[in-house]
């Protein structure tokens, strides 16, 4: 009797093992399948990429940091060299020149010379590196889904629009370091403060999801104002992301002009009639203009605010920087021209005909040079300089 009972135990416990090993297995399943739970595994993964990629962007602003202190001190390093061992060949000199045999150069002073010249051109690169401004390198940021709230559920809708509005944004980040390092990092910036806190709201409207509303009345209150704070962000998120798109399409529109510029042949050939003086700007306005003022021998003054500067290049530049831009940048291949006073109706009339505006952006007179503003200004492309 007791082998029998013992026998029989043990079937029970294998029997109870079975079960619950099946019970786990369905149990399992069930997860795995459970949209709810399959959202939060996602959500956690993206997070985890998410913290990998911003630990791998420390590190490569780390290395740009590193990288910056090096040049810069190559830079000094390679100039105070060059200087001194300059210095010290030129003591050689004098010494062979004060010695009995003044035309044999010594080859200590050779040495030295050699030196100078090295370290000075170490230096030259450095500093030439440092002025084209190297950027560091951009990590693509992943995606990070808000929780996932239930069918249904106050906010559902706006949590989703959330994320797709955050996968728009961040697969335009790509674009924007290619054309401007500083938005691309601000964009990140800003994803990096707003996304925890609109995911923080999700979280807690999947919270408020479990109150049962009749029992708590006010717990419909605060869904409704976070669902109200969710589509604020959506708000934002939706002027970001257009702001962000016109800055790629002016930026491919202007990339179209420099690349495939309008020539102005029949405007050239019917000014033959009206102007003084005319020239192309391919080497920047200023340095074009002081063509005309210096074979004529007079000063040109322009107006700033005159210049004809399109909204796309104001947007991606800025006003100072578009101004400088229209002042000093080169390769547009427009026409720049003189004309005295009383013939502005003839050339309006010309400007419609053809369908080119013509903007008035100062005058001449007595003087030399061209001044903006009031003000003696140059630049733009010096050939031989």
């Amino acid at each position: 009797m007791g082998n029998q009972q013992q026998w029989s135990d043990m079937v029970i416990r294998a029997m109870n093992w079975s079960r619950d090993r099946v019970e786990d297995a369905r149990l399992e399943r069930q997860r795995r399948n459970d949209p709810v739970l399959m959202a939060r595994a996602q959500r956690q993964a993206a997070l985890v990429r998410r913290a990998q990629a911003e630990q791998a962007q420390l590190v490569a602003n780390q290395r740009h940091t590193n990288l910056l202190r090096r040049l810069h001190a190559r830079a000094t390093t390679g100039f105070y060299v060059a200087a001194g061992s300059a210095g010290l060949g030129a003591v050689d000199l004098v010494g062979a020149a004060v010695a009995d045999n003044p035309n044999v150069v010594p080859p200590g002073a050779g040495l030295w010379f050699v030196a100078a010249a090295v370290s000075g051109l170490i230096g030259a690169r450095a500093r030439a590196r440092l002025k084209a401004g190297p950027q560091p390198v951009q990590v693509e940021l992943p995606p990070v889904p808000p929780p996932l709230l239930p069918p249904g559920c106050v906010g559902a809708e706006e949590a989703q629009e959330i994320y797709n509005c955050e996968a728009r944004l961040i697969a335009m980040i790509p674009a924007v370091d290619h054309l401007l390092p500083e938005a691309g990092l601000s964009l990140r910036q800003t994803l990096h403060t707003v996304q925890p806190r609109l995911h923080g709201v999700v979280e807690r409207l999947e919270a408020l999801a479990s109150i049962d509303v009749m029992r708590a009345p006010q717990a419909a209150e605060a869904a409704e104002t976070l669902r109200r704070v969710l589509v604020g962000g959506i708000e934002s998120y939706d002027h970001l992301i257009n702001a962000t798109a016109t800055l790629l399409a002016d930026y491919e529109s202007l990339r179209l002009r420099l690349l495939r510029p309008t020539p102005r042949v029949t405007l050239g050939l019917r000014l033959r009639a009206f102007a003084h003086a005319a020239v192309d700007v391919s080497d920047g306005l200023l340095a074009d203009l002081g063509h005309i003022t210096t074979r004529s021998n007079v000063a040109a003054h322009v107006d700033a605010d005159s210049l004809p500067i399109s909204h796309a290049l104001r947007e991606l530049l800025g006003r100072d920087g578009a101004r400088d831009c229209a002042l000093r940048g080169g390769d547009d291949y427009e026409l720049c021209f003189t004309a005295a006073a009383d013939q502005r109706d003839a050339l309006h009339y010309l400007a419609e005909s053809l369908d080119v505006p013509l903007t008035r952006i100062g005058r001449t007179a007595e003087g030399q040079g061209v001044h903006v503003d009031g003000e003696a200004a140059d630049g733009g492309y010096q050939h031989f300089a």
